[in-house]
């Protein structure tokens, strides 16, 4: 019993990320603003991704991020 949960629980874990669904970017705004000497980039815009299935389908799930991770400016290093 416990090498059959194993077997099921491994198979699932190596066939769910084959069926996961993608993210497609829809738009992007970003734009560099203003540059302080190359060393501090501040940035203006957004990225839009849309969700689409594992048929190619768009499924309506959209999120909008901001054009940098920490926000809308990056340091040079």
């Amino acid at each position: 019993m416990k090498k059959l949960c194993l077997v099921l629980l491994l198979s699932v874990m190596s066939v769910s990320p084959i069926l996961a669904n993608t993210w497609v970017v829809a738009s992007n705004t970003c734009q560099n603003r203003i540059s302080f000497f190359g060393l501090l980039t501040v940035w203006s815009g957004r990225i839009t991704y849309v969700e689409y299935d594992n048929f190619g389908r768009p499924t309506g799930n959209t999120r909008t991020e901001r054009c940098t991770t920490d926000g809308n400016w990056d340091w040079a290093w």
